[in-house]
């Protein structure tokens, strides 16, 4: 991590034994969740959204089965399997900048299985912001496709051990917006989580000197169960120019809540039963 290229070694370390009750995020729909497995044998035809320019319509449609993918749901833009689900998007003001972005999930059959819906800046239908776009709207239908043992539960920030109350007030806001991206329904911090929350991420900050002006930090999330029993570790660690007292960098807090996120991810993917059972 340095102040002006931030970089980030990130390991995970998972935890021998115990399954985790993966995540859960809350959304209003109108089907019964858990209507697809990963070894199913189903999968999501995601087709272009209405409402964009045909070449953001097909991106956006490409960056939503990709985000599906992610999260260990089959999906696709150009292939349709027997029986397999439908997904259209619509997107409502984007010729005005911001407007309302809906998912509707139907089966083969055209009987509507769920809907989601979610307000989106589109700013002209950049690449990046339509990845983003994607993730909040796979957030949102993984509940419905997802069999219950495979979702996210709520998740709930313990606080950083060794950090400053001044950086922990920056670093866990960044955390949690960061998480939120992978779909987690996170609390803010200081809250507890509603309904109370099946894991838990607690951070160590370890800063020692290497040298004139430079210091080395290492930053270890822990992941744990209800019950407290650790289900595996997420380790940060760089070295950084300056005096190691101020971790409120914008790019610094960036990277860190960015890696710190995408380990937390990639770790309780790792746990994630075979086959969502």
């Amino acid at each position: 991590m340095r102040s002006s290229r931030v970089c980030l070694a990130l390991t995970l370390v998972l935890a021998a034994c115990g399954l985790p009750r993966p995540f859960e995020v809350a959304e209003k729909s109108l089907a019964a969740p858990g209507l697809l497995k990963p070894d199913a044998g189903l999968s999501v035809l995601v087709v272009p959204v209405a409402g964009l320019p045909d070449e953001a319509a097909r991106a956006l449609a490409e960056a939503a089965a990709d985000a599906l993918r992610k999260r260990d749901i089959v999906a696709s833009t150009r292939t349709a399997h027997a029986g397999g689900l439908l997904l259209e998007g619509r997107a409502e003001g984007a010729e005005a900048g911001a407007g309302r972005l809906s998912w509707r999930l139907s089966s083969g059959r055209g009987l509507v299985l769920g809907e989601v819906s979610h307000q989106e800046r589109f700013a002209g239908g950049r690449v990046g912001n339509l990845a983003a776009m994607a993730e909040r709207a796979a957030a949102r239908l993984e509940p419905l496709l997802l069999p219950e043992s495979a979702r996210p539960k709520s998740l709930r920030l313990a606080g950083i051990a060794g950090a400053s109350p001044r950086a922990q007030q920056v670093l866990l806001p960044a955390l949690r917006e960061a998480l939120g991206r992978h779909g987690f329904a996170v609390a803010p911090p200081g809250e507890a989580a509603e309904p109370p929350a099946s894991l838990s991420v607690a951070g160590r900050l370890r800063q020692e000197p290497r040298g004139k002006g430079k210091h080395y930090i290492e930053i270890v999330w822990s992941v744990a169960d209800a019950d407290g029993a650790t289900l595996g570790e997420i380790r940060q660690g760089d070295m950084v120019a300056g005096s190691g007292t101020d971790l409120t960098e914008p790019a610094l807090v960036r990277a860190i809540a960015d890696g710190g996120a995408d380990g937390v991810a990639a770790l309780l993917r790792a746990k994630r039963p075979a086959g969502g059972s």
